[in-house]
């Protein structure tokens, strides 16, 4: 087909315009009218909350639902979830972190729910292991605590298909009782609360109220009549919505002390006749925590050698060398580790450490 002259084509385009012009003219105001819309508002009052759809646009351009319609969709989903700031994920392994929980949460574009300001990088929340209280021995479950109930509802639903480490997340609401709080703390944490007298070998969680097992901790003890006094006086973990902050949430924190849990080693199989002196020799390029007496670094939790069974409590300085300690000690055999040219007795079975997370 042999090409048209620059006049026919002239023509042609002419006409094209002119046809397509007409139709398009009547519909130009309409769009601009709904993408501009409410341009010239005020900046104070009541309309000064109205926005364009232009600017709705940008500010969301993946249409995300706003936050607090993930409580009305989680009612939708289960009526007869518990109200609770606190999420329990049942695990048999003991290897998961709190980054771990982080890393599942979806990235912006991938969201169902708009978390405004200070969130838009993503929740913040607690994650701490379930642990026997007089034993600090992991339980199985993990626990994340949140500001509100409705940034709880904004995970769950977020994250309710995902896997972590091959394990299916299925997170369930937990009410803030005895039962439960026994698990996110332990009277260990704060040593120099505990007296001489304390004997965690005495004490069954199960059925052991939880004032007793705390009554030898002055701080723990003085947190859960806070929490408890909370709850009574018409608690209602609803009406906390978007980025307001339950006043349960840092009576929570500083139930479980997230921060401190990071400062922690728990060890299993020093040998038994290694003492807290000689321990604190063996560790003398390692920060421990300043206390008044150094021994307080190191609290026995378990010491029985007819069952061979020995766990240490360890407090450093600060997380990095917690990490460091774990990393060069846990796995290894005792009759490798030499202190002042003397061989400990042998032990069979490798140190383990674990971070009191």
């Amino acid at each position: 087909m042999s090409k048209l002259p620059k006049a026919s084509s002239d023509r042609l385009l002419n006409l094209l315009y002119t046809a397509t012009a007409k139709e398009v003219s009547n519909k130009v105001p309409i769009v601009t009218k709904h993408l501009y819309a409410n341009q010239d508002r005020p900046e104070s009052g009541e309309a000064a909350g109205n926005k364009s759809e232009f600017e709705t646009l940008l500010q969301n351009p993946y249409n995300h639902k706003p936050m607090i319609q993930a409580m009305e969709d989680m009612a939708q989903i289960d009526s007869r979830s518990i109200k609770s700031t606190v999420l329990r994920f049942r695990c048999p392994s003991s290897l998961l972190t709190p980054n771990d929980f982080y890393y599942i949460y979806p990235i912006n574009r991938e969201r169902q729910y708009l978390l405004n300001g200070s969130l838009h990088q993503g929740l913040t929340f607690s994650v701490v292991k379930g642990r026997n209280p007089t034993t600090l021995m992991f339980n199985g479950s993990y626990y994340l605590i949140f500001p509100n109930y409705n940034q709880a509802c904004i995970y769950w639903l977020e994250t309710k298909l995902k896997y972590i480490n091959g394990f299916n997340v299925n997170f369930e609401f937990v009410d803030i009782t005895e039962s439960s709080l026994k698990n996110l703390s332990s009277p260990f944490l704060k040593p120099s609360y505990i007296s001489s007298s304390f004997a965690s070998d005495t004490l069954n969680p199960n059925i052991t109220p939880i004032h007793k097992i705390f009554k030898e901790s002055d701080y723990h003890s003085k947190v859960l009549e806070e929490i408890f006094k909370l709850r009574k006086h018409n608690y209602d973990p609803v009406k906390y919505t978007e980025k307001s902050i339950d006043p349960i949430f840092h009576q929570l924190n500083k139930f479980v002390l997230p921060k401190l849990r990071q400062k922690l080693v728990l060890v299993k199989n020093l040998p038994f006749n290694l003492s807290k002196y000689t321990l604190s020799k063996l560790l003398w390029n390692y920060d421990l925590e300043p206390l008044s007496n150094q021994s307080l670094c190191f609290t026995t939790i378990i010491n029985d050698p007819l069952v061979q069974t020995r766990l240490t409590l360890i407090r450093f300085a600060d997380s990095l060398n917690a990490r460091r300690f774990v990393r060069n000690f846990h796995g290894r055999k005792w009759d490798n580790i030499q202190f002042a040219e003397k061989k400990e007795r042998k032990v069979y079975d490798p140190i383990l450490c674990e971070l009191l997370e």
